[in-house]
C-alpha cells in the first residue's frame, strides 16, 4: 500500500497479511517509521528517533500479525513511502 506523507507524521493501515513487511522510501530524504496499533506515531527526534529508512532505501522486517498500522515522518519536505506486507525473507 502506498502512503504519501508530508513533514507532519502520517498514519496508514497495513493491508494484506503475512509475517514480513517491506518498507520502500521512494523520496529524496530520510524518513522515520514506527509500527503498532492505531495510536502509533513516528518521531525524528534526536533523543529517541523511530527507525530510519534512507532516501531510495528499502527495509524488510519481520512483522507480527498484531501490527496493523505504520506511521512515518519525513525528515524535511515530503516523501512517498510504500508499505508492502507478505511472506518472504529477502527483496
Amino acid at each position: 500500500r502506498q502512503h504519501a506523507l508530508e513533514h507532519l507524521a502520517g498514519l496508514v493501515a497495513l493491508a494484506g497479511g503475512g509475517h514480513s513487511l517491506l518498507i520502500y522510501n521512494a523520496g529524496t530524504d530520510v524518513v522515520f517509521v514506527a509500527l503498532g496499533g492505531s495510536g502509533v506515531t513516528a518521531t525524528s527526534s534526536s533523543l529517541n528517533p523511530s527507525t530510519p529508512v534512507l532516501a531510495g532505501g528499502m527495509l524488510m522486517i519481520e512483522c507480527a500479525s498484531s501490527v496493523t498500522y505504520a506511521a512515518a515522518i519525513a525528515n524535511t519536505g515530503t516523501a512517498t513511502v510504500f508499505f508492502t506486507r507478505g511472506n518472504g525473507t529477502f527483496y
